[in-house]
């Protein structure tokens, strides 16, 4: 559903809604790649920064977080 609305707000040309949509991507793949989701905060935060809308100061928060799974007690091993 995310990266459908990505592709309908990159087709229109919307970029408050594209960086939405990178963010909400973020959100969904955080658990599983953090490496993906960090990408795509960083895309939604260059997106973000150049409207200068306050979900930039989010976004800027989320980058800093370390690894949501690491927090939350998912790494394995012991």
């Amino acid at each position: 559903m995310h990266r459908r609305a990505l592709e309908l707000a990159t087709r229109v040309a919307h970029p408050y809604e594209q960086g939405r949509a990178l963010a909400a991507l973020a959100d969904h793949l955080a658990g599983d790649d953090p490496d993906e989701a960090r990408r795509y905060r960083r895309r939604a935060l260059a997106i973000f920064e150049r409207m200068g809308v306050p979900e930039r100061f989010e976004m800027r928060i989320r980058l800093a977080e370390p690894a949501a799974d690491a927090e939350e007690g998912g790494q394995s091993g012991g």
